[in-house]
């Protein structure tokens, strides 16, 4: 067998979402806008060199030549800059022309490989053969695979219109590539006895060129031939409508013909085809739901005379008639025991009540002599494997069984989580339990039950109280500065506010507040709503506004549309229509053909001072009130125009009211522009729960404000539902379980596409839900439309953009009605579908792909994708949400067979876990300290070398806080990563050996040692990324040296280290290099007295530590501003000195002697010489414990000279 090809070292991805890797890793810093375009275009038209005048007028166009090639100087530097060392391999630079070497034996580009030729073996593809051996099928499906999407999608260069043209070409011929590569693979799948695939490849067809009409012919009969008529038939009505709107065209004869022939089930796929009629239906869909179950039993005692059974069957008849009224399923079972289902097949919304009124109704029919008795219970049962048989596996049914024969007597037993949903409307006495005697949770263990006494009290039948209008509660404070600020506007005196908080928290009811009271007098309103699918494209808000306003439609010409844009204009802004027309033509795209265009950026000038214009042109007539909602949306030249309106000086009767998401914070947003909404207090939420539903209990009231968390969506939602019982089966109160899926249970024939929508989570995308449900858009967006009609869903973005659920509990509850087999199933498909179609989505959020294979159980993709997900936390300090990752993935090992495999990922996860420790709670952390050595028995020579070094590097970190360790411990370990780096000859392995060396030597009091590693380590650390994590080689290495030199009394040379340091930590993205910089610069100034400097450096670090989280930097940075806070004169300081002395203990106690001597110093600031005395002891004490030297000879001197001081300072008193 061959090996297999070794990976490129360079892999270009232009299909789709670009990407650059090099060696396994994105390139250094990310490329942009023009310099994307420069590496795809000399990678495409790799076949010949560019002169440099050609790209720089290709790219910029607008510009005068010198200005033009300076720009492409920059592009290039940033591209050879991501390559790094290798920019040489792959790009040849003269000095007047360029060329990428993309046929580079270390390069791929996706964009070769699709256009490389067909497999040329004998059966091959060929324009007349449908025939693929099964090497060139794999051939194909692989040059398919690559085309992820669009070439260089979402890529445009506006003012680059001669790239723009070669950029167009390009993606038509791909696409059109792509587009044969599947029609050719259909045809072999389905001549292969695949129609599955051939089925998919032609959906793929349709896709990639949407009005190929040839294309949807064979996905029609493709669905016929799998006798899939109906499917078939939606199909073409949508591809019909589809035409007819677009080009106002009906589809083909033959098309049509085939729809006939398909319809009248005389021909599927060519072929004479069974009836539609006989089409089988689908089989019932296996779920979960929950159901009240009455088991009910009538006898005669055995002392009744002559033979009964006619009697007693006559009485059975009757309760079945009865039973029928109120359930919706009933079954025989033995001895004479009826089962009654209420809530199968659909749910019913009281169902527990409607159980008892049956129980009751059949109680009152069958006195004496009949012995009528009857058990209630509620609970989730399996459905769908029989229709006969509601619950499968019988437990909820033989708990109702038991309840039922625990009777002696004729009466009704209810069961606990039955009386729950009872409302407390009949009257209840608690039972004695009749396993007291066992042990709770047992196998036989009874549940609480409950005798009925008496029927219902009041009416039976209680008319629900209907919700509640929205009322604004808890916001009087925010409101009244709503109004202060509209009557301010009214002035004309123009306003901005931002009302910022998380989603839920009311600012779209706030602003609804102040447009009806806006509404009171005259005054112009104007509503502008952003989604996320839009945040790109300039305007979006201000054009759907305006075609919203105009009532532009797509029937309309564009004739017609201007002429409703200029009978608006003339109407309503009489005085700037003939400024306004020509830029509000252009912006709706609706000018005429031979209209002038202005260059981009005279478009965007010339549209944002219309747009002024026109505010002040409303504004001028009556005050205006502009309601911008979700602000965090908002695309780039929009907040342009707020920017400008927030910072205008001219008066205007204008008040700008956005709302948005806390991640919404521009640079230009002022503070005092900013209204955060906070929670709402408990008592608030009480009083908005009574107010949506006036007849809730108190105890519904306290399950709504503990459920709540502040946030009045979440209880208006919870209070229409009357929230308030114990949960039972999946974490909803069982309360609610009825009244959620009978809301389901309105659109049964979507509960599928419900509970798909629902794995993917609150928030889904129509293109994600086609994937997985095997649905395709004319199929699927009525079944939305329906969810949206039944208010289970609400469009959260365009219809066929995005939904969500309107409430949380609908999507749980949609959820747990899924077998376990089927969410299995339904988590693959969406990971999968994420993994494989949405590649950004999947790098920006890897933790919700694992997650996924978690709940699908597949714990070896599982694990990869949590490894993932925890480096990309690491990457952003997110250390919490690392820590939790990591561990997710490390709780999934058990389940993967013992061997390398399993070594190798249990050694990655431990190794970026203890960096997650050691981040979060210190670098000593003993917990960091065990994960470390767990990772050290897997080292054994089966592991990658750089994963033995990661190991070992663990340990280092750690080893001189552990007991019984100190530097010696650590020195020796530093020296085996030295050797070991040295033969594997890694450049990065180096640099973090010699960090290590030089840190130890700079602790032992070695300042030559130190600066000869220091010196090594920043060399061999520069340029380089850090693959490894934790800090940065170079960083580490000038701030070590920094302090040696102090050491050696070369000031100057420790100052130009230390300023080093930090500029290379400033250069990176790195909090925990940066604070290391941080923290030795101002440790540094303090040790030269610099005290203004090391005030600077502590305010930084102090602000970057607490942002991040980074616990060993929040230690020193409180530290050295108690020291300060001391050396001023405030004794308060001290305390808190004393506090970080000991909270280091915790976190690092191997530099306990730096804070000691810290506290020391500051007592000698106050003349506390005992104190002083006792601190430099500790300190002492604490340095000799992990034979620290540094700030153990500090102390020393300290301690020498602290006698001398003391007697001087007697001797001036």
């Amino acid at each position: 067998m061959n090996a297999s090809p070794a990976p490129p070292r360079l892999s270009i991805r232009l299909l789709g979402e670009w990407e650059f890797m090099l060696d396994g890793a994105p390139l250094k810093g990310r490329l942009y806008g023009k310099a994307v375009a420069l590496a795809a275009y000399l990678s495409i038209e790799q076949d010949r060199s560019h002169a440099r005048e050609h790209l720089a007028s290709l790219l910029w166009p607008n510009l005068t030549a010198e200005s033009a090639r300076g720009n492409l100087r920059q592009a290039l530097r940033r591209l050879r800059d991501a390559l790094g060392p290798s920019a040489s391999e792959f790009l040849a630079v003269t000095r007047d022309t360029l060329r990428f070497h993309a046929a580079h034996p270390d390069c791929r580009v996706d964009v070769a490989v699709l256009t490389e030729p067909f497999p040329g073996c004998g059966h091959g593809p060929g324009p007349d053969s449908s025939a693929v051996c099964a090497q060139c099928l794999g051939g194909l499906e692989s040059r398919l695979a690559v085309y992820r999407g669009e070439f260089l999608s979402g890529l445009a260069l506006s003012d680059a219109p001669e790239f723009e043209l070669w950029l167009d070409a390009r993606r038509q011929s791909l696409r059109g590539r792509a587009f044969l590569l599947a029609e050719r693979l259909c045809s072999a799948c389905e001549a292969a006895g695949k129609p599955d695939l051939a089925l998919a490849y032609a959906q793929r067809c349709m896709e990639l060129e949407p009005w190929n009409e040839a294309a949807h012919r064979r996905h029609m009969r493709l669905l016929a031939d799998q006798r899939q008529y109906a499917t078939a038939q939606v199909h073409y009505d949508a591809y019909r409508a589809g035409l007819a709107q677009d080009f106002s065209s009906d589809p083909a004869a033959s098309t049509h013909a085939l729809f006939e022939a398909i319809h009248k089930s005389g021909l599927a796929a060519g072929r004479p085809g069974a009836s539609a009629a006989q089409e089988s239906p689908p089989p019932a869909k296996a779920e979960r739901r929950q159901v009240t179950i009455l088991c009910c039993h009538l006898d005669l005692p055995p002392g009744v005379q002559g033979d009964c059974t006619e009697q007693l069957a006559e009485a059975r008849s009757v309760c079945t008639v009865v039973l029928r009224r109120h359930a919706g399923h009933i079954a025989q079972g033995h001895d004479g025991y009826l089962y009654a289902y209420l809530g199968y097949p659909t749910a019913q919304e009281q169902a527990g009540r409607q159980a008892v009124l049956a129980a009751l109704e059949l109680s009152s029919l069958f006195g004496p002599p009949y012995r009528f008795r009857a058990g209630i219970h509620t609970g989730v049962i399996v459905t769908g494997f029989d229709p006969f048989i509601p619950d499968i596996i019988g437990s909820a049914s033989g708990t109702a069984w038991r309840l039922c024969r625990r009777l002696r007597k004729s009466g009704i037993v209810v069961s606990d989580a039955t009386a729950h949903l009872l409302h407390g409307r009949f009257p209840l006495r608690a039972l004695e339990r009749l396993d007291a005697g066992r042990k709770a949770g047992t196998a036989s263990a009874e549940p609480p039950a409950h005798l009925l006494l008496a029927r219902e009290d009041g009416d039976a039948s209680p008319r629900a109280a209907a919700p509640a209008a929205p009322v604004l509660i808890g916001r009087r404070a925010e409101l009244q500065r709503l109004k202060k600020l509209w009557r301010l506007a009214s002035r004309g005196e123009p306003q901005f506010l931002v009302l910022r908080g998380e989603a839920g928290i009311g600012k779209t009811r706030l602003a609804g507040a102040l447009r009806d009271e806006a509404a009171r007098r005259p005054a112009g309103v104007r509503h502008l709503h952003c989604y996320p699918e839009h945040r790109h494209t300039p305007l979006y808000p201000v054009i759907a506004l305006f075609e919203s306003i105009l009532g532009l439609s797509a029937d309309d010409t564009p004739a017609a549309q201007r002429r409703k844009l200029q009978d608006y204009l003339r109407r309503q802004h009489p005085a700037v229509a003939d400024a306004a027309e020509p830029v509000l033509m252009l912006l709706l795209s609706i000018a005429p053909a031979d209209a002038p265009v202005p260059s981009p950026q005279q478009r965007k000038q010339q549209t944002l001072d219309m747009m002024l214009l026109l505010l002040d042109s409303i504004a001028s007539t009556r005050p205006l009130l502009l309601i911008i909602e979700d602000g965090q949306w908002l695309d780039v030249t929009t907040r342009d125009l707020l920017e400008r309106l927030l910072h205008r000086k001219r008066p205007a009767a204008l008040l700008t009211l956005i709302t948005a998401r806390p991640d919404f914070d521009p640079a230009w947003l002022k503070a005092e522009a900013v209204l955060e909404l906070q929670p709402l207090r408990d008592a608030e939420i009480a009083r908005l729960a009574r107010a949506t539903v006036g007849s809730l209990s108190s105890r519904a009231i306290d399950s709504i404000v503990r459920r709540a968390d502040g946030i009045p969506f979440y209880a208006e939602q919870m209070a229409r539902i009357s929230s308030g019982a114990p949960d039972e089966g999946g974490g909803i109160p069982a309360i609610l379980r009825d009244l959620l899926l009978t809301r389901l249970d309105s659109v049964p024939q979507a509960r599928r596409i419900l509970q798909l929508a629902a794995t993917i989570g609150r928030r889904f995308e129509q293109s994600l839900l086609e994937r997985i449900s095997a649905l395709q858009a004319p199929a699927l967006e009525p079944v939305l439309r329906r969810l949206v009609d039944a208010h289970l869903i609400s469009a959260v973005a365009a219809p066929d953009a995005a939904f969500q659920f309107r409430h949380a509990l609908i999507q749980e509850a949609a959820y747990d009605s899924q077998i376990q087999a089927d969410r299995r199933e339904a988590h693959r498909r969406v990971a999968d579908a994420l993994s494989r179609r949405h590649p950004q989505r999947a790098a920006q959020q890897p933790a919700e792909i694992a997650h996924h294979y978690t709940r699908a159980g597949d714990p070896a993709a599982a694990i990869r994708w949590w490894l993932s997900a925890g480096r990309q936390a690491l990457r952003v300090s997110a250390t919490a949400e690392a820590d939790k990752h990591l561990r997710e993935g490390l709780n999934l090992l058990d389940q993967l067979p013992r061997g390398e495999e399993r070594d190798s990922q249990e050694a990655a996860l431990l190794l970026s876990l203890g960096q997650a420790v050691q981040l979060g709670r210190g670098y000593g952390s003993q917990d960091a300290a065990r994960i470390y050595d767990r990772a050290f028995e897997l080292s054994h020579e089966r592991l990658p070398l750089k994963q033995r070094f990661e190991i070992l590097w663990g340990l280092w970190t750690v080893s001189s806080s552990r007991p019984g360790y100190g530097f010696p411990r650590a020195r020796e370990l530093a020296r085996e990563l030295l050797e070991l780096a040295t033969h594997g000859a890694d450049r990065e392995l180096l640099a973090k050996a010699h960090t290590a060396n030089a840190n130890v030597a700079l602790w032992l009091d070695r300042p030559d040692e130190a600066c000869r590693h220091a010196r090594a380590g920043a060399e061999a650390g520069d340029r380089l990324q850090n693959t490894m994590g934790g800090l940065d080689p170079a960083v580490a290495c000038l701030a070590y040296q920094s302090w040696a030199h102090w050491k050696q009394h070369r000031t100057s040379d420790a100052l130009a280290a230390s300023r080093r340091s930090l500029a290379r930590a400033r250069s990176l993205d790195d909090p925990d290099s940066l604070c290391a910089a941080l923290g030795f610069a101002a440790m540094l100034e303090r040790f030269l007295g610099n005290i203004q400097a090391v005030a600077d450096h502590t305010r930084e670090l102090q602000s970057v530590a607490d942002l991040y989280q980074l616990a060993t930097w929040q230690g020193l940075g409180r530290m050295l501003q108690a020291w300060m806070r001391v050396r001023q004169g405030d004794e308060g300081g001290i305390a808190v000195l004393q506090a970080c002395a000991q909270g280091i203990q915790q976190i690092m106690p191997s530099v306990a002697a730096i804070f000691l001597h810290a506290l020391a110093e500051a007592y000698g600031f106050l003349h506390r010489y005992d104190e002083q005395s006792q601190a430099i002891a500790d300190g002492l004490q604490a340095a000799a414990k992990v034979d620290e030297r540094f700030f153990g000879s500090l102390l020393e001197r300290m301690r020498r000279v602290c006698p001398a001081v003391r007697e001087a300072r007697r001797l001036m008193e």
